[in-house]
């Protein structure tokens, strides 16, 4: 990553003094999004767990007094938290090592289940900006990690071409390392995009709200079970609209899966690999 491509993606600015139970309510959403750099520390974390400043400026092929302005930032507002690695460095000072903040994940997810569209008309308008603001920022991460695959491919079609014994070899490696996988489904590379029937859609809603009922406190084996088989019944019924061609598909569906973070790792640089002991 070059200075050039890192841009500040465009929305309003949140100030860093801000109290953090305001900003969590307010804008948790544009915390992450306020610069890609951000962006792509919080996605290193999520690939990586605990990483200290050293490994994560060589993931971000950035210096560490970039990613150390960023990541105090980012502790400021809650999303990441610290703490001094003791084990890794005896008799020398102890490097901090950086984490996602869980407990600010939890906070965002109760925030976003009350509160549903605001029904004053001036918090709505804030609520369309937010909720743009952070949906451009998911579409630019996506967008990032589609990138990822094109020098995957770019050298296994490289192979390809040579021709050679050698190298069609080594391009079916590569194409079995990171997309195809194994026969358990490990490191497969997925991508699916369909369109929708209505019943189908909004289906789809349903059932992702009764997974998550499974982690809920009150959850209940029982309404549960009732609700599963009411989900299968129309499950059966959007089946039949989905196999019906005179009904319009108005919606479209986008799903992926692939093995991010071996894949981020494939394409980092030397100076972006990670050594077992990374130091300050």
């Amino acid at each position: 990553m070059t200075e050039e491509n890192v841009k500040e993606i465009p929305q309003e600015e949140i100030k860093e003094s801000q109290p953090l139970k305001e900003v969590r309510k307010e804008s948790w959403g544009m915390l992450v999004t306020k610069s890609t750099v951000r962006l792509k520390i919080w996605q290193i974390l999520q690939l990586f767990g605990e990483l200290n400043v050293t490994q994560i400026s060589n993931l971000l092929e950035e210096s560490k007094s970039t990613a150390s302005r960023h990541l105090s930032g980012m502790e400021e507002d809650g999303l990441v938290i610290s703490r001094e690695d003791d084990a890794c460095c005896p008799g020398r000072i102890s490097p901090k090592v950086f984490r996602i903040n869980i407990d600010i994940l939890k906070g965002k997810n109760a925030i976003e289940a009350e509160q549903g569209y605001p029904k004053d008309f001036q918090e709505r308008i804030e609520y369309i900006k937010k909720e743009i603001q952070t949906n451009r920022a998911s579409i630019e991460m996506i967008s990032g990690i589609m990138r990822l695959l094109e020098p995957i491919y770019n050298e296994v079609e490289d192979l390809i071409k040579e021709g050679s014994p050698e190298s069609l070899k080594k391009a079916d490696e590569i194409f079995k390392e990171y997309m195809w996988g194994s026969e358990e489904g490990e490191n497969i590379t997925w991508f699916s995009f369909s369109y929708q029937g209505e019943k189908m859609y909004f289906l789809d809603h349903k059932i992702h709200e009764a997974s998550h009922k499974v982690l809920s406190d009150d959850f209940n084996l029982e309404t549960f079970i009732e609700e599963r088989l009411k989900l299968k019944a129309e499950w059966e019924e959007a089946k039949k609209e989905q196999e019906d061609a005179s009904i319009p598909k108005s919606y479209g569906r986008f799903g992926i899966m692939m093995p991010l973070k071996k894949i981020f790792q494939k394409n980092q640089p030397t100076r972006g690999k990670l050594t077992s002991v990374d130091q300050e």
